[in-house]
């Protein structure tokens, strides 16, 4: 019970958080708006680059064709 309750609060918590923030900004006005929509442009933009990085495609298929391959 108390996985679940974790697992709970892991995945709700940064929503109820987030959704706080944003309900907060956008009751300050214009100037606030578009801090908070600047700010979650950059989140996305890094979490972006974070998961897709700028390799090619070629040596990214060959990296994983590489760690895929059974022991001789």
């Amino acid at each position: 019970m108390m996985i679940v309750i974790g697992s709970l609060v892991i995945l709700l918590l940064p929503l109820v958080i987030a959704f706080v923030i944003t309900l907060y900004c956008w009751r300050q006005g214009w100037s606030a708006r578009i801090v908070l929509i600047l700010c979650a442009a950059l989140i996305s933009l890094h979490t972006h680059a974070h998961y897709f990085p700028s390799t090619p495609l070629k040596e990214r298929y060959a990296n994983i064709m590489l760690k895929n391959q059974p022991a001789e």
